[in-house]
């Protein structure tokens, strides 16, 4: 008996919405590239890569900036200690202030393991990567503020951008934001540890 080949259609169309902005849609979901053939950043559910190469010749490299968010999951049967984060998870020490690290890194590790592991699960962590990209890229029309759900100063820098002054603010913006998302996952954190605490 002869095994019938199955026969499957796959779907990939790219629109270009703007010079240098391409929106890719596939099967598997939506993902959009920003930039030039050659040099481009292409962000989608599975992270964001950077893409770069000589066009026409087939040399090219990806390297992955982030990835999608997941879970954490313990190594092995030992206690979890914060260390055990910096170590283990990429740039995991520049998700939070510098400032604040001593302070979770004790608070963190007064918990019991059960504790500790409620905290990693509950933590919505946002990757500081992610925002920066954001305001680098689509700061201009205030994607970041928007993200970080900062309205009013969204459409203050929207109004702004055709006088000149909110040119200004995109760029600064950048690090405001890098910053903001690091104040946002220090009080993230804190808010697992308690919760974690009083269960």
């Amino acid at each position: 008996m002869t095994k019938r080949k199955s026969f499957s259609f796959k779907f990939r169309k790219r629109i270009k919405v703007a010079p240098g902005v391409t929106i890719n849609l596939s099967r598997s979901g939506v993902s959009t590239t920003l930039g030039p053939k050659g040099f481009s950043l292409n962000v989608g559910k599975n992270g964001a890569h950077l893409n770069a190469g000589i066009p026409g010749t087939g040399i090219y490299n990806r390297y992955k900036i982030f990835g999608a968010d997941k879970k954490i999951e313990p190594l092995s049967n030992d206690d979890i200690y914060f260390e055990h984060l910096l170590s283990n998870i990429m740039h995991f020490k520049h998700f939070f202030p510098s400032s604040k690290l001593g302070e979770l890194r004790n608070r963190f590790n007064s918990l019991s393991q059960k504790q500790r592991c409620l905290v990693i699960n509950n933590a919505d962590l946002i990757h500081p990567s992610k925002v920066g990209l954001m305001s680098f890229f689509l700061g201009w029309i205030a994607i970041d503020r928007f993200y970080l759900k900062d309205y009013t100063l969204g459409v203050l820098k929207i109004i702004t951008i055709p006088v000149g002054i909110g040119v200004c603010w995109w760029c600064l913006d950048v690090l405001f934001c890098w910053n903001k998302v690091k104040k946002i996952n220090y009080l993230r954190f804190s808010e697992a540890i308690d919760n974690a605490r009083d269960s």
